[in-house]
């Protein structure tokens, strides 16, 4: 392992010995867990970085988080033979089939590059995690006078804490060190980590839930106790600190069965001895993940010359995406680019961070939306972007905020209510409520129909058929109304009627009735472009230059039913 420590704004202030006792945790760490991964890790004496806000006894952590399916973490675990990893079933045994990770151990688990530094997007960008522990001053006031011992391996004086014991701690739950056991610990939901795989009440038997007592870690399906954890359980009479952390060392089991002695990860350390990592610790970190040969996420290769176009495939049953690079009308390559939970389902492709145009849009059942940079065939980093209430479901994508990056709409479905918003560098930059349209107006297509180089979005009456544009902040007034039965199929710059193709995108309807095309422009319905068959089907529109036109405008295209060629409105047959 390598951490890079960023040393917070109070660091330099920090009583001599301070930095010596942070090199000798660092150095143990990387010498402990070989992983060849880097981790970020922001320190600081008295304050955390994250907040400004002052550390109280005896120290506190920070950490980037991200969910994955139960069943890509067992297959990791599996994988690079995490002990215990033989014991978990094939389903989850929580109610939930999600497991809370951090970033720093989803690079040991090679769920994200050895490398990978979070972004934009992240609570906490530019660190894996942030770790403070208290000042001198706030012992002293809250902890009878005590101070803090700085030397690795003297023995601290009656009135001393350990402060390299309280650096492992927290270091440690950076690297994933965390349980939640079913309580509301992230998004305010029930929540389980690895950790939580290995919480047993008696032998075969896991604890899921935090207010049941006592729970023990083992390796071997309960079958051995190795130390006890904390609980929440206030009934009980075992003396729990019920606010402190679910993935500490409790003192003993009851009736002082298994003492844990001095250790790095108890829950709560006393003065006066050295509390250091024991080897139950270190088998807890190879559980959760931090073994000596760590799996390395594949590299996959550019896309071979003569790429025009990608197309990304999702596998329902575990996740998994893959890429296929396509060009000259045929795949030329193909490859895996990760596995995200079941739980998010796609939402949509498009350029959510600068200039790169190939990212992709996740979104779990809880309303939470991540957005996956892709370049070269490989993700090469993930942001949350927050979560957005169910209610309001996604409608379309456009450049409605002349930023030039992608926008989001979303539609309350309970009243109509429509809401933009601006994504900018993985991240929500801004939300604007636009209105409130009818529920009887249906979300038609996004496309520039005003002139003005942003997006506009169109909605059509399902009762009249009539027709309804956006700007990018308000909802104008109706199109002309066309026939109800004529239905939407899609926009593009698909017009052959003029010698100059237009400036602005055409809309093309097929009709329900009567076969036969219709044409929009930005503000009035069109004559009928020539007729085709009824029985086509449409499939979408391209820059497919017609066989006898000069001119490099696009046309839309249709799929007969009855043969494997494709029709074009403006052109014979394109084969």
């Amino acid at each position: 392992m390598n951490i890079i420590v960023i040393p917070g704004t109070n660091y330099n202030n920090a009583p001599a010995g301070f930095d010596t006792a942070v090199k000798y945790v660092t150095n143990l760490f990387d010498s402990l867990f070989t992983a060849n991964v880097t981790v970020y890790i922001n320190v600081d004496y008295g304050i955390i970085d994250s907040t400004n806000a002052n550390v109280p006894p005896l120290g506190r952590s920070n950490w980037n988080a991200n969910q994955f399916s139960y069943s890509t973490v067992r297959q990791a675990l599996i994988n690079m033979g995490a002990p215990g990893s033989n014991t978990l079933p094939t389903t989850s045994p929580f109610p939930n089939a999600t497991l809370w990770l951090t970033t720093a151990q989803q690079k040991a688990l090679g769920f994200l590059s050895a490398n990978f530094q979070p972004g934009n997007g992240y609570p906490y960008p530019g660190v894996d995690g942030y770790v403070g522990v208290a000042s001198n001053a706030t012992l002293m006031a809250q902890q009878n006078g005590a101070t803090w011992s700085f030397s690795p391996t003297a023995t601290p004086s009656a009135n001393q804490f350990y402060i390299v014991g309280s650096l492992e701690h927290e270091f440690s739950e950076v690297l994933g060190r965390n349980a939640f056991d079913g309580t509301n610990a992230i998004s305010n939901a029930p929540s389980y980590s690895i950790m939580d795989l290995f919480r047993y009440s008696s032998p075969g038997v896991r604890q899921l839930s935090a207010t049941s007592s006592p729970a023990y870690f083992s390796t071997d399906n309960g079958a051995h106790v190795y130390y006890y954890w904390n609980t929440h359980d206030a009934a009980s009479s075992q003396n729990f600190d019920l606010n402190g952390d679910l993935g500490d060392w409790w003192s003993s089991g009851p009736n002082n069965f298994q003492p844990t002695g001095p250790d790095a990860f108890l829950d709560k350390s006393n003065p006066g001895q050295i509390n250091a990592l024991s080897s139950f610790d270190q088998t807890l970190m190879q559980t959760i993940g931090w073994r000596e040969t760590p799996v390395t996420p594949a590299t996959n290769p550019p896309p071979p010359a003569g790429t025009t176009a990608d197309m990304i495939l999702r596998h329902g049953a575990d996740g998994k995406y893959e890429i296929y690079d396509i060009g000259a009308n045929s795949l030329l390559a193909a490859y895996q680019v990760g596995q995200v939970g079941t739980d998010w389902a796609f939402v949509t492709l498009g350029g959510f961070n600068g200039s790169d145009t190939t990212d992709m849009l996740l979104r779990n059942s809880a309303g939470a939306f991540e957005v996956y940079d892709i370049n070269n065939n490989n993700i090469t980093n993930a942001a949350s972007l927050g979560a957005v209430g169910s209610n309001w479901q996604v409608m379309g994508f456009g450049n409605f905020s002349s930023r030039g990056e992608n926008d989001m709409i979303m539609r309350r479905s309970t009243d109509g209510g429509v809401e933009v918003y601006d994504l900018a560098n993985n991240q929500i930059a801004g939300a604007a409520f636009m209105g409130t349209v009818g529920l009887n107006w249906q979300f038609s297509g996004v496309g520039n129909f005003s002139s003005r180089g942003t997006s506009d979005m169109i909605l059509r009456n399902s009762n009249t058929g009539g027709w309804r544009s956006t700007t990018s902040t308000a909802i104008r007034s109706p199109m002309l109304p066309s026939s109800a039965r004529w239905v939407w199929i899609g926009s593009s710059r698909a017009s052959a009627i003029s010698a100059a193709p237009p400036a602005k995108p055409i809309s093309c309807c097929a009709t329900a009735g009567p076969a036969g095309w219709k044409c929009t422009t930005s503000i009035t319905i069109r004559s009928l472009a020539p007729p085709s068959s009824a029985r086509s089907d449409w499939i979408g529109s391209s820059r497919a230059l017609p066989r006898y036109m000069h001119l490099a405008r696009p046309t839309s295209c249709c799929a007969t039913s009855t043969t494997a060629h494709s029709k074009s409105m403006t052109s014979p047959t394109i084969n």
